[in-house]
This record gives C-alpha cells, sequence and structure tokens, in this order.
C-alpha cells in the first residue's frame, strides 16, 4: 500500500499545512516466514511561517521485520525500526535520532497466548548534545479461564537511560492486570489495574490507574453502560463517574452513486480466534460509530474521497490500544460500495 497526501499552508480543508507519505509491504518468503517493511513520513508548517507556529517538524520512521512460525503455537519475530525527528524552524525545538532492533518470543494457544519482547536503541539528541544506549523488556499473558472470564497481565520494564524524546522506548517500568467476565449473556463486568513506575537517581514518580465497568445490553440491542475510573498520580488523585445509554436505530437507505459505506471489526486475539470488541467509539469527521456485541462498526453514508478514521482509547478500556498507527487514512468509493477493515487491539 501507498498513501500520499498533501495540503497547503493556505488551505483550510480538513487537512491543512500538512504533507504525509507512507508505504508498506508484505511479503511471504516461505509458509512459515513473512517480511513485511513499512515507511512514513512527516511534515507540518510546510511554507515555516514563524507567525502561527513555532517548530516545522519532519518526522520519519522506517520499520522491518520478520515473523517465523514455529511449530504448536511457537513465534519468533525479528525487527528494526529507525526513527528521526528534526525541526527546521530557528531556534530549533528537536534533533533527534534513534535506532532500535527487537526480537519478540511467543505462543498462540486455544485458552492462552503469552509473549517476551527485548528492544535495545542507541539514541543520539543532536540539539543537546546527549547519546545513550537503552533496552527494554516487555511481557504478556493471556489466559481463558472459563468460556466467559478472561485474565490478562502485562509488564514493562524500561531503562532510565532513556532520551525524553524517545519515541520508540520508555523509561517506565510498568505492570498491570486486565479482567473480563461475561457474567449473564447479557452482563460484561470487567476491570482494569495499571501501575507506572519512573526512577532516575533522586527523582521517583509513581502513577496507578482503575477503572471498572459494566455493561447490560438488552432486547432491542440497546445498552446501558456504568464506568468508573481513577488516576493517582503522585498523590494526585482524580475519580470520574459515567453512565451511557446507546440507542441502536435501524434506517433503511438507497444506494446513491454519491455515498460509499465503511464498515468494519475491532477484535482482539483469544487464542487462534478473532474475538470482537463491543462499545469502542469510532469517529469520521462529524460521524460517530459504536462497535456492537460482535465488535462490529458502520458508517452508512460517507461522500467517496479520503477520511481519517479515529478510535476513542478510552472506549478501548484499561491501557489496550489499536495494532495499527492512528489515525487510519481510508479511502472510500462511491455507489454504495462497501470498504471494509478490521482493527486488532492489543495491550499498550
Amino acid at each position: 500500500s501507498i498513501t500520499r497526501v498533501r495540503a497547503g499552508t493556505d488551505y483550510w480543508g480538513y487537512y491543512h499545512d500538512y504533507d504525509y507519505t507512507s508505504a508498506s509491504l508484505g511479503f511471504p518468503l516461505s509458509d512459515r516466514l513473512q517480511w513485511n517493511v513499512s515507511w512514513y513520513e512527516y511534515k507540518n508548517n510546510l511554507n515555516m511561517r514563524s507567525e502561527n507556529n513555532t517548530t516545522q517538524i519532519i518526522e520519519e520512521l522506517f520499520q522491518t521485520y520478520m515473523d517465523y512460525e514455529l511449530s504448536d503455537g511457537w513465534y519468533i519475530s525479528l525487527g528494526y525500526d529507525d526513527f528521526s525527528m528534526k525541526d527546521n524552524l530557528l531556534p530549533a525545538e528537536y534533533d533527534f535520532y534513534e535506532k532500535s532492533w527487537w526480537v519478540r518470543v511467543g505462543r498462540n494457544m486455544e485458552k492462552y497466548s503469552y509473549s517476551v519482547e527485548a528492544r535495545y536503541a542507541d539514541q543520539d539528541d543532536l540539539l543537546r548534545g546527549e547519546s545513550t544506549h537503552a533496552w527494554n523488556y516487555n511481557v504478556s499473558l493471556s489466559y481463558q479461564l472459563t468460556p466467559d472470564l478472561y485474565v490478562s497481565l502485562y509488564g514493562g520494564f524500561g531503562d532510565n537511560r532513556v532520551l525524553e524524546d524517545s519515541y520508540l522506548l520508555r523509561a517506565s517500568t510498568n505492570r498491570g492486570i486486565s479482567i473480563i467476565w461475561d457474567a449473564t449473556p447479557s452482563l460484561r463486568l470487567s476491570c482494569w489495574y495499571t501501575r507506572y513506575s519512573y526512577d532516575d537517581n533522586d527523582f521517583v514518580d509513581n502513577s496507578e490507574q482503575y477503572e471498572f465497568m459494566a455493561e447490560q445490553t438488552f432486547a432491542d440491542e440497546s445498552i446501558l453502560r456504568f464506568r468508573i475510573q481513577r488516576n493517582d498520580n503522585s498523590g494526585e488523585m482524580e475519580t470520574s463517574y459515567s453512565i451511557m445509554y446507546v440507542i441502536p436505530l435501524d434506517i433503511k437507505m438507497a444506494k446513491k452513486k454519491n455515498v460509499g459505506v465503511l464498515q468494519g471489526l475491532i477484535y482482539e486475539n483469544v487464542g487462534d480466534e478473532k474475538r470482537g470488541v463491543p462499545n469502542v467509539v469510532l469517529a469520521i469527521e462529524e460521524q460517530t460509530a459504536v462497535t456492537d456485541v460482535k465488535g462490529v462498526f458502520l458508517f452508512p453514508s460517507l461522500t467517496p474521497g479520503p477520511y481519517l478514521l479515529k478510535i476513542d482509547r478510552a472506549s478501548l478500556g484499561g491501557s489496550r490500544v489499536p495494532d495499527v498507527k492512528t489515525p487510519i487514512i481510508v479511502e472510500i468509493a462511491g455507489y454504495g460500495e462497501i470498504t471494509s477493515m478490521d482493527i486488532g487491539i492489543t495491550d499498550g
């Protein structure tokens, strides 16, 4: 795939002062070995006008990795990432480079999956004259205790020498747990806990995040959702409560030449199966959609052309994130043609 978007400084449409190019290629080398490579470049403030902006950022990321499928559900992945971020508008605020090598080993089975990742990076901050080498380690374990109960454990161990502008590594140590229980066919209970710790010489920062959510689905497929979220950031606590009622509408529409449809699935991997994630909120411009109990979302009426598909991270719950970079650029065709896409969700 190749994507190219450019909108000048004086263009005030959906894109403005924006230049983005990306390309990706996946190629099977054998029945078990897959090679992938991707690249993107992003620029803003294209005319380097300083009256409205203080920076002119150029980001570039090159990634390549190989996935090898072993026997009995095992797999191994090897990858290399090269990232740079530079500010061309003086006085510059960024001039940062980092190269990262990583290896991931894991196993996917019917009731459980787990993985271990080690990542090493060389980092250079040319603006501040700083360089370092750093490591990160990440582990995750998901287990289906019963057909209705899922438990996930995850953790990461950061290197305190990570530079401030790092894109590929993080300095904090994190660990957490998520539990999802389908108490009845119509009632789902879920909770998450995550703790982050950062320790650099005399500076120590600890933060915790808690979340509980109950969802009741009724016969007409409407949903009543209750959520409690709490953040404790080094003693500063914030708690929020929310209640949401989602009403599904079914409106028949005639097929028109100037209307396109976007339909997709938000899912998470449970063993070897894709399990739909309900109640995820997505947005395209002023339109919003919410995934149903099977994880399916629908935008039934879009004018043909390119759009940015956004995903509400809060609606994913806990530390879960999409497995692709967001917002996602989608191209909508006309004549009622349906554009389909599947988006995976993983623990951050």
